[in-house]
């Protein structure tokens, strides 16, 4: 009998390790996670201010040399664990969303001068 309980025991300190390293992990992306957002609203103010610039200058939003440096860059610049292609699938996603929110800007600047 006394097998058993340690067993059981045995099997809850394994299950005890395994969810307090599983806590601690995701703590630590949690942490990794809000840095993220962080930098990704430093970015979105500057994306902010290139939108101001372009609607000022008559430049259009997509400026595809642009977005091709910026992908060259992520393949040449990644030397973690990530796979390029999927580095290359984030920064598609934040360039969309960049001028997605330079589109809406110019937008808003363009009913603001109808406005006055």
């Amino acid at each position: 009998m006394k097998a058993v309980k340690l067993k059981k025991f045995t099997a809850f300190r394994v299950f005890e390790e395994f969810f307090m390293t599983l806590e601690e992990c995701r703590k630590k992306i949690d942490a990794v996670d809000r840095e993220i957002m962080v930098l990704l609203n430093q970015r979105a103010e500057i994306v902010r201010t290139v939108g101001e610039i372009k609607a000022k200058a008559g430049l259009p939003i997509l400026d595809w040399n642009r977005e091709i440096e910026i992908l060259r860059w992520v393949a040449q610049e990644n030397e973690g664990i990530m796979d390029d292609e999927a580095a290359a699938r984030i920064f598609r996603r934040i360039l969309q969303e960049s001028r997605q929110m330079q589109t809406e800007l110019i937008e808003d600047l363009k009913l603001e001068g109808e406005a006055c």
